[in-house]
């Protein structure tokens, strides 16, 4: 007996590649720096914020280790 149907492919991608990942917005400069970081009032130079978001991603990263053995 024949099959009968619609047979179509997956609905999900599989392996998507993970430069592929967008923000949800769109805006690369939102997802990469804290919002604190992108005002204007700062006047803030691009290494200056590469700088003050590396010391808060050090210091987020430090305060949930420590949540961890708390």
């Amino acid at each position: 007996m024949a099959r009968s149907g619609l047979f179509q492919g997956s609905s999900e991608q599989y392996a998507l590649p993970l430069n592929s990942v967008y923000p949800p917005d769109g805006d690369f400069l939102k997802a990469r720096y804290a919002p604190e970081l992108l005002d204007k009032k700062l006047k803030l130079t691009d290494a200056e914020r590469d700088r003050l978001q590396s010391e808060i991603d050090e210091l987020t990263g430090t305060a949930r280790m420590t949540e961890q053995f708390t």
